[in-house]
């Protein structure tokens, strides 16, 4: 593995050590341990991809500026604020997050499902993936034209926006949706909703393919 990347997974962290010296270092894996929160500063300046899952973290802050992915799920997250302009994916699943922050354009994976939210922000207009199942949600913001999957299953969601052509993969059963949801849709993704809904296939999450590893090469 490339000195690029380093990893104190399981290593029963209770607090995060000074890493801001480690400027080489891309990659970081703090997955579980039993940190109660990140504070950026002592990061590596230089970081691209930050996994912190099956922690205790309650406060995420001062992340790096030119940060890429950042993957905190299963934590004790209520919000994260001053999100870096360089992030593209936010995979903040089984939180507790109640809002979500504001999100440059280059973002192209948002998936926090399981928390508490109620509304979804206004959406990059280069987001490719969108998964919030199993949150409260009952309002919709305007899809991009880029997206590609579309997974808001167990939510109060009464009226869909317009469906992009781009969108392949659509799961939204469980929600309070009425007989106009296809009002501004075209014939095309109504029957490509029906396929999917009708029949209850369903749809988790894609993986981030290759991105890890060409940061390692």
């Amino acid at each position: 593995m490339s000195q690029r990347y380093i990893t104190l997974a399981e290593t029963q962290l209770i607090e995060l050590p000074n890493l801001s010296h480690l400027e080489h270092i891309h990659l970081l894996d703090l997955s579980d341990n039993k940190l109660t929160e990140l504070n950026g500063d002592l990061l590596p300046p230089n970081l691209l991809y930050l996994k912190c899952i099956n922690n205790r973290i309650m406060k995420i802050y001062n992340l790096p500026k030119k940060l890429k992915c950042l993957h905190f799920s299963y934590n004790l997250i209520k919000y994260i604020d001053d999100i870096p302009k360089s992030l593209e994916y936010f995979i903040g699943d089984n939180n507790f997050l109640r809002e979500l922050p504001k999100f440059s354009n280059k973002l192209i994976h948002l998936q926090v499902a399981n928390n508490q939210l109620r509304k979804i922000p206004k959406l990059s207009t280069s987001l490719h993936y969108l998964a919030f199942y199993n949150n409260q949600i009952n309002r919709l913001p305007e899809l991009p034209n880029r997206l590609y999957v579309f997974a808001g299953y167990n939510n109060r969601i009464k009226l869909l926006p317009y469906i992009p052509p781009s969108v392949s993969r659509i799961i939204i059963h469980n929600n309070l949706l009425c007989e106009t949801i296809f009002e501004k849709n075209d014939e095309e993704i109504r029957k490509k909703f029906n396929i999917i809904y009708k029949f209850n296939k369903t749809f988790y999450g894609q993986k981030i393919k290759n991105w890890i590893l060409s940061f390692c090469k």
